[in-house]
Formats: structure tokens, sequence, C-alpha cells
């Protein structure tokens, strides 16, 4: 979610923003049927809790490769989250607006990351939103799924040094 969150920060108060680093993301809003799927999560959610959603997060999410303690983890985190967080994290998810035509008009520098297997928001996106920003970075992280830095940490704090190195300016 930091992607759209930071797209709506730059979208509502560019002069806050000195850099963007875009991971794993998209610009578009969800589909019809993108969020069709998100508000059954929510019922499912809110009637049986987060464990379903967990699972499901744990396997998607990462890599087929991805070492046993990454999946764990991002079970944990599922598990640890309120049913209330987690519905209204997914009911934003599902009604954010389209930012495809913001990319255009960004002034700060901005890296677009996406691991190589990420199915979620796959790299072919990935190239596309960084094409439409003018001056952006991409990186694409081998073996990686939805969440490099779990997966591939080393290679996201690398990315991050030279994007910084090169013009980016660390944090917002």
């Amino acid at each position: 979610m930091g992607g759209y969150v930071q797209l709506a920060l730059y979208e509502r108060h560019p002069q806050t923003v000195r850099s963007l680093a875009l991971m794993d993301t998209r610009s578009e809003a969800d589909t019809e049927e993108g969020r069709a799927g998100r508000m059954a999560l929510i019922q499912e959610v809110e009637a049986s809790g987060v464990g379903g959603l967990a699972d499901r997060l744990a396997e998607g999410l990462p890599s087929a490769a991805a070492a046993p303690w990454v999946k764990r983890r991002i079970r944990t985190m599922a598990e640890d989250s309120p049913r209330s967080g987690v519905a209204a994290a997914l009911h934003a998810m599902a009604y954010r607006p389209d930012r495809t035509a913001l990319l255009g008009s960004i002034s700060v520098p901005v890296l677009v990351l996406v691991g190589s297997e990420d199915e979620l928001t796959p790299p072919e996106g990935a190239r596309r939103m960084a094409g439409a920003v003018p001056g952006a970075s991409f990186v694409e992280v081998p073996g990686a799924g939805h969440v490099p830095p779990l997966e591939r940490p080393s290679a996201v704090v690398e990315a991050l040094r030279e994007f910084w190195k090169s013009g980016g300016s660390p944090g917002l």
C-alpha cells in the first residue's frame, strides 16, 4: 500500500515530497472485478477473521522460491492486524482513484522497483509506470515476488542507495 499512499501524498502535497520510491505498486484504480474481489475479502475477514487471508498472502505474495521465514513473516504480519484495520485497508485499496494521469507531472526523482516474479503488480506494468514519469529509474529485482524488501533485502537496499546517490533524495 505504500505506493498508493505516496502517490496520494504527492497529488495533494507535492511540495512536501523530495523523491518517491514506488515498489511493487500500480497507479491504476482497481477494475470492477478487482474491487469485487476485495469486497469479498472484507466480508470474509469480518466474518471469519484474518487467518484465511493471512494464509493466502503468505503463499501468494512472495515468489515460489522465497525462504520459509518470509512466508511466516507475511502470515504473522497479517495475523497480527486487527480485522477492522484489514477491512479498512482493503476498502481503501478497492476505492482508490486512478492516478495514472498524475505520473507525467511528477517533478521529483522517482524509483520504480518491482520483483521479477510479482504476479500482483507485474514488471511490465511497473515498466510502463516508470516510462510515464519523466526521468524515472526502473529496477527489477530478480527472483522476488511482491515483497522484495523481505525476499531480497540486499538488492532493495542497493537499488535505493544507487537511486539516492544519483540524485534521488533519501526519504520524503
